[in-house]
């Protein structure tokens, strides 16, 4: 039996790497999510001697995280600290707009980027408990409306390629490798003769044309794309979209009423929506839409935000009480 637990699913330093491509630096989609079990306050982590003792953990963010702000040039961020299971401190750092000049608060909501996996990986996981998925079955059996043009040749390996595969990042795609499709809408639309940005149907197909960088299970390598693939597993098999998926089944019952996908251009923003800002001196760049003729920053259209729902779109309040009051590390016997 072999015991999959979600902390070994998502690599919290493959996660904050994965955050620089959505521009960490332009204004930090931030949250830094401290687990604190009763050891995490031993030496190991708040060393013990005559200076340390002076401050409260609370204390001392506040004097770390604006250094920490200026160093790196981020307008804003916020920090939730949770310790024995229960949020301890909740604190909004810096300016959600810096022409405003308005701080952010308890309700603003910020993009999370590549911790929407998680979640993504805790309705796999429902489902299967529920025995609507077998973790163990086939990605593409389940997806079996999933192929590609005529044609084309298919890696047979990719028949090959389990949920759990998925969920693990085994899948077989390695993007130091080859590519990262989900940054790529444009430039594949481009390769495919489509309208840009490129559909999430037309990427599947596109990726099905290329070989596997490794053999599914053999070793793990972050991809964004499995996980994407995770959230048409659930789209397929509860027959709703994903958005509708994660508020019912996971977000409702913690009470959590204020999360929602996030959008790509500016003016689709939701209320109370942090503004994001690339790194100081980045250059301007194409829109994915090619309707928007001027060159403008990252945030804002360098990525198609509405098909990465499942591996990085999600808005979150910054006032997370009843998540963390509810939610538990997910594991299961399989």
């Amino acid at each position: 039996m072999n015991k999959l637990n979600l902390k070994n699913i998502v690599s919290a330093e493959k996660g904050l790497n994965n955050l620089r491509k959505w521009g960490v630096n332009f204004f930090l989609a931030w949250f830094i999510f401290f687990f604190l079990e009763a050891s995490s306050c031993k030496e190991d982590f708040f060393p013990r001697n005559e200076e340390s003792t002076k401050f409260t953990p609370q204390e001392s963010f506040q004097k770390m995280i604006p250094s920490l702000m200026k160093k790196w040039a981020i307008p804003g961020g916020a920090v939730a600290l949770v310790k024995d299971e229960r949020l301890v401190m909740a604190e909004g750092y810096g300016m959600v707009d810096i022409k405003e000049k308005k701080p952010v608060s308890p309700e603003s909501l910020f993009r999370i980027a590549s911790l929407s996996k998680p979640i993504t990986a805790v309705a796999v996981l429902k489902l299967h408990e529920a025995g609507m998925i077998n973790i163990d079955e086939r990605v593409f059996e389940i997806l079996n409306d999933l192929v590609p043009g005529e044609g084309v040749e298919i890696d047979s390996r990719i028949y090959e390629i389990r949920v759990r595969d998925l969920l693990q990042h085994s899948g077989g795609w390695d993007s130091t490798i080859s590519i990262d499709p989900m940054f790529m809408s444009r430039e594949l639309a481009e390769k495919m003769g489509i309208q840009a940005p490129a559909s999430p149907q037309a990427i599947i197909r596109y990726m099905l044309s290329r070989p596997l960088d490794f053999v599914s299970g053999s070793h793990y390598a972050y991809s964004n794309f499995g996980y994407w693939l995770l959230g048409h597993i659930i789209e397929k098999v509860t027959n709703k979209t994903y958005e509708h998926s994660v508020k019912t089944q996971i977000l409702e019952p913690m009470v959590i009423s204020r999360m929602r996908l996030g959008k790509t251009l500016l003016d689709e923003a939701g209320e109370d929506e942090v503004r994001y800002y690339d790194y100081p001196g980045a250059p301007l760049g194409q829109s994915v839409f090619p309707e928007v003729q001027e060159l403008g920053p990252s945030p804002y259209g360098g990525f198609y935000l509405e098909a990465m729902d499942s591996h990085g779109v999600g808005c979150f309040c910054r006032r997370p009480h009843a998540f963390f009051d509810r939610c538990r590390w997910a594991s299961f016997e399989a």
